[in-house]
């Protein structure tokens, strides 16, 4: 099954050519090269491809200057069509002054400042006694309801935590809280790897493998298909262990990721971290025997700089050079 969009042989040579710039760079290593470039010329969807790239992919560029703000929204008032004098429906009309000594219209309030309507002097409007105390007997009524929620509400949630525990406690048993815990992968730790050791058994029903690439988020493993033949098919994990559909023969021996213990892993990616200052990228490489030596463990460091260290050791921690 191919997951992803299929890739192309155009996608494969831009991916294998991004692997050799970050081996002239001395961001990997020849060996990791030759791994990286194998698999791709098998890759037949972009997911394969991506794979092996997510490592040496540079961080995007800052984004471009955001577009224009727009400006505050701006209101207008409509103005009434025809005569300046009359008054449109909807609109707010303005003051009208009558002429002096005309009675006051019902239901006109003087101008402030003027006296009997179109004199001189002023009042001011008369507002009800009932009309100026109604704003007070509404703060005070808000006040007494909030005084109210304030007092009943811790009552009532004292009362229902009480009950609750008091039904615990008779029951003989407590309330449990069980948090989720969050999915995370780190393949760098001890349960890390044990937790893809796990994976690879649960998927495949075998934890040998002819070799293993062993990021801290992902891991690509070239699995046997059978108990006797070179054949292998490469699968990929990072939370989730999947196959590929990248397959091939091999010369290396198998590789039983049950045996190797987490410790050493641990102990020998601390040791090539610290032949670079500050390293940004750790791996390790897991190999089989084969005509060139026995089966090894490889731990790669590598900073900002492309300054890079690696530490070759045995199975069992014994480091080889």
């Amino acid at each position: 099954m191919i997951f992803g969009r299929r890739g192309n042989q155009a996608d494969r040579d831009a991916a294998i050519a991004l692997v050799r710039e970050a081996a002239a760079a001395g961001r990997i290593t020849a060996l990791d090269r030759d791994h990286r470039i194998m698999e791709l010329q098998h890759a037949a969807s972009d997911a394969d491809i991506e794979v092996h790239l997510r490592d040496l992919r540079h961080p995007a560029a800052p984004g471009s200057a955001a577009g224009p703000v727009a400006g505050p929204a701006v209101w207008t008032t409509p103005t009434a069509p025809g005569p300046t004098s009359g008054v449109a429906s909807g609109l707010t009309a303005s003051p009208v002054t009558p002429p002096q000594g005309t009675a006051r219209p019902p239901g006109m309030t003087p101008p402030r400042g003027s006296g009997s309507y179109g004199s001189r002097g002023g009042f001011p409007p008369v507002v009800p006694r009932r009309q100026q105390a109604a704003p007070r007997r509404g703060l005070l009524v808000g006040c007494l309801v909030g005084f109210a929620v304030l007092m009943v509400v811790p009552m009532v949630a004292t009362v229902f935590l009480v009950a609750v525990t008091g039904s615990d406690q008779d029951s003989g048993t407590s309330a449990e809280v069980i948090e989720p815990v969050p999915d995370i992968v780190d393949n760098h730790t001890r349960a890390g790897y044990q937790r893809l050791v796990s994976a690879l058994r649960s998927q495949t029903e075998r934890t040998d493998v002819f070799s293993i690439v062993i990021h801290p988020e992902y891991a690509s493993l070239d699995v046997p298909v059978d108990e006797t033949s070179a054949r292998y098919r490469t699968w990929s994990w990072n939370g989730t262990m999947r196959q590929t559909s990248s397959a091939s023969t091999t010369t290396q021996e198998r590789v039983d990721l049950a045996d190797v213990e987490p410790k050493v892993l641990m102990r020998l990616l601390a040791r090539a971290a610290r032949g670079v200052d500050d390293p940004t990228t750790r791996y390790l490489i897991i190999r089989g025997a084969d005509i060139s030596g026995p089966a090894t463990v490889m731990a790669y460091a590598t900073n900002e700089f492309n300054e890079s260290h690696h530490v070759r050791a045995t199975l069992t921690g014994e480091i080889l050079d």
